[in-house]
């Protein structure tokens, strides 16, 4: 500071501090004639002057908005989208410091709004943070009595307390339970991030989808990977299969494991050409082996015929016939119906229950078949496993999208302020994993009768002030 010059701290006075309202009456005071900026008093007060304007128009910048709720309800009952224009997060950096030295701040980019999302306002999803003795950052920046929604979303670091870790202007994704995602601005410790590779790459060739890749992404992949080992030309049977994770697992099984997929779907409304439309695209973009309709297998005669299509299908690939691996996120009927498709000694995984209707199994599969069933909980995995393992996994599934042609699930961008919209557009899909209500098209390529992931934009609201 001592090396500028008068005349260049009397630029910095009138072109920066005059442009933020409540600091008029300060650069008043120091463009005042009599004061001489020569004078190392009016160096000390411009330069301070200075300093607190560049703040304050950061501030102004990242003016803090979220989703809050108070108590558990139907969202579009107990959400709200509160703002404070003069304020980028009510807990200062410096109070964070103080508390500890391991704090991130991030811009939050992209956050998707997931049915878990909606149970946890609902209040019938639980968070594993209670059970494993972990803590979670979701309390609202404008009232600790609030909490803020959304638990998935990628960001840019702004303020760091690691910047050999998290660089600024770093893209990275929150990898961690529970965080309130839905706001413009979010604090948390450096080991619930993680960096993501080629982020700007990813991020110009697939924009606000690469919000929903992680969650929906490393759900897929763990299903693929942790439970029984897949051989390529093996099949692969799951319901919901237009459902974002129905989509990844599709794509990865067939490009990082050369397997092959059967998605079982919802028909519902659509006509005998719509679904031919779903079938084709869930073939050709998600790389669906198979589509059926659930309304097709409701007897033993749609389930042979399915079977016999499964069997063509695996002599023209490959010799392998094995099915040990189902995938449902459905139950009721249609989890019956998976375990009739799956080999002796296969393991299905449940990882969702959009029917709201238990998983049953017949003891003779069972004792006669051993056939095993296993649960899926991504929260919980996110907890249990290390930092590294967190890691590997965004780096396999960005290199997918980047290298082997994975595509981000359908989705539509909509702002935080606009989330009423969003709700009433979940609400017309019927809340279904399958989407089988109706949908318009994005003007992207993506059909019409395919349900699209809700990803919230959590800066735009700053865009238009």
């Amino acid at each position: 500071a001592t090396q500028t010059t008068n005349r260049e701290y009397m630029a910095l006075a009138t072109t920066k501090v005059i442009q933020v309202p409540h600091l008029r009456k300060q650069t008043s005071m120091l463009l005042h004639p009599h004061l001489k900026p020569s004078s190392s008093f009016a160096r000390r007060r411009l330069v301070a002057a200075f300093v607190g304007t560049q703040r304050a128009l950061q501030i102004r910048q990242r003016s803090y908005h979220e989703l809050s709720y108070a108590q558990n309800g139907e969202p579009r009952d107990v959400l709200r989208f509160r703002s404070d224009p003069y304020s980028a997060d009510a807990r200062s950096f410096s109070d964070r410091d103080r508390r500890a030295n391991d704090t991130v701040v991030v811009d939050m980019k992209y956050a998707p709004l997931n049915p878990a999302d909606i149970n946890t306002i609902q209040g019938r999803y639980p968070l594993p943070h209670a059970s494993l003795g972990k803590d979670t950052t979701a309390t609202s920046s404008l009232d600790p009595g609030h909490r803020v929604a959304g638990s998935e979303g990628i960001g840019r670091v702004v303020e760091t307390s690691s910047p050999d870790d998290y660089p600024l202007d770093t893209l990275v994704a929150i990898c961690y339970p529970g965080q309130g995602t839905f706001r413009s601005t979010l604090s948390v410790p450096k080991d619930r991030l993680i960096c993501i590779p080629r982020g700007e790459e990813l991020l110009q060739r697939h924009g606000a989808g690469a919000g929903c890749l992680y969650q929906l992404g490393g759900t897929a992949l763990r299903m693929l990977t942790d439970f029984v080992p897949i051989q390529a030309g093996d099949i692969i049977v799951q319901n919901g299969g237009t459902s974002g994770v129905g989509v990844m697992v599709s794509q990865l099984a067939s490009s990082l494991f050369g397997a092959q997929v059967i998605s079982i779907v919802r028909r519902g409304e659509r006509n005998a050409q719509q679904f031919k439309s779903l079938q084709a695209y869930l073939c050709t973009h998600a790389k669906a082996a198979i589509v059926v309709a659930e309304e097709d297998l409701t007897d033993r005669e749609g389930i042979h015929k399915l079977r016999e299509q499964m069997s063509q299908l695996s002599s023209s690939t490959s010799p392998s016939t094995n099915v040990p691996l189902a995938l449902n996120c459905i139950g009721g009927p249609s989890a019956k119906n998976l375990l009739r498709l799956l080999d002796p000694h296969g393991t299905m995984v449940t990882y969702g229950g959009m029917s709201m209707q238990p998983v049953s199994v017949a003891t003779s599969q069972f004792i006669f078949q051993d056939q095993r069933l296993r649960g899926y909980w991504h929260g919980r995995w996110l907890l249990q496993n290390s930092l590294d393992q967190r890691q590997t996994m965004v780096d396999e599934i960005t290199n997918a999208v980047l290298d082997s042609g994975v595509q981000c699930p359908p989705h539509e961008c909509v702002p935080l302020a606009e989330f009423e919209q969003a709700l009433r557009r979940m609400d017309s899909n019927g809340h279904d994993e399958d989407g089988s209500g109706g949908d318009s098209g994005d003007g992207n390529g993506v059909d019409a009768n395919i349900r699209r992931k809700i990803i919230f934009d959590c800066q735009e609201q700053l865009d238009r002030s």
